[in-house]
């Protein structure tokens, strides 16, 4: 069976469509990453996926069984886009607790040499640089050797270094026979790792394609910069495809129109500093004092 089915699955709340019928299959070795914007139900279907919650139409398979049973459950790796970790705890020991929840896992050095955090092993978790806790909650998802890896938003909050040892471990995981369902934070990341990309919006998904199949469909830039201007606002621009914070605290906003991003930006925000408009694979830097 495959690993994971999404079969017209969806889901609503409180009247409101989060995910609308989606159909979506992977097989063993495959990285397929969900692209959209906020509210597009890319946490839902990883949601369901994990069995937090149930369909109200459709449903969801991993291995052909529902997805909250324990003998699934023990195939399963996942870092979720909003988790936190005990503070009063050392790495090393989170590490430990979590390995034995499952029947053949790398042991607690393997695990953190895959996940780039060899060094924080002795350190409270409380004590760790966001970006050094989302390393090891990656660690925390893999060190089960899981068949199916479930990653939400995994490099939100994530300096550069320690993304690209995140995504080389994705794709060595990838190459061993693991399924990778994710979500990234911007396009020029999904080259990577993903075979393919499932473009949705509003909880549906429009588009099922390669990456290179879809940079030749549109070019997407990304417009970085520091802004005063609400969070709110800004998802509600309609040049902003996806809008994510960065860990020095800046906004990245992905836009297929840069230069109508950028005059609505300063209009909204004359102040606006530290621009880069950045090509979804090669930057081309335009930097504002």
């Amino acid at each position: 069976m495959p690993p994971v089915q999404f079969l017209s699955a969806s889901k609503r709340w409180n009247g409101t469509t989060a995910l609308n019928g989606l159909d979506l299959t992977l097989t063993p070795g495959e990285v397929v990453t969900l692209l959209g914007r906020n509210k597009a139900g890319k946490s839902t279907a990883i949601g369901l996926a994990l069995g937090l919650y149930q369909a109200d139409g459709g449903q969801v398979r991993l291995f052909g069984r529902q997805p909250g049973c324990i003998d699934v459950r023990r195939k399963l790796g996942v870092m979720m886009q909003l988790a936190d970790l005990p503070g009063t705890v050392r790495v090393h020991e989170l590490i430990g607790l979590v390995r034995a929840y499952y029947p053949s896992p790398m042991s607690v050095e393997q695990a953190a040499a895959a996940a780039g955090v060899s060094a924080l092993l002795g350190r409270l978790a409380g004590r760790l640089s966001p970006s050094q806790r989302r390393a090891v909650q990656f660690a925390l998802a893999i060190c089960g050797q899981p068949q199916v890896l479930l990653l939400d938003d995994p490099t939100h909050g994530m300096i550069q270094a320690t993304k690209e040892i995140l995504w080389s471990c994705v794709r060595e995981l990838a190459r061993a026979g693991c399924a990778v369902l994710t979500t990234a934070q911007y396009s020029d990341e999904l080259e990577k790792v993903a075979d393919r990309v499932c473009v949705m919006s509003g909880g549906t998904k429009v588009a099922e394609t390669t990456v290179s199949e879809l940079r030749a469909l549109h070019v997407v830039r990304r417009v970085v910069c520091r802004t005063s201007t609400k969070l709110q606002t800004l998802q509600n621009l309609p040049e902003a495809l996806m809008i994510q914070t960065q860990y020095d605290g800046r906004l990245s906003i992905e836009t297929g129109t840069p230069e109508l991003l950028v005059q609505r930006l300063f209009s909204l925000d004359p102040h606006l500093t530290e621009l880069q408009v950045l090509h979804a694979t090669t930057p081309h830097t335009i930097k504002i004092p």
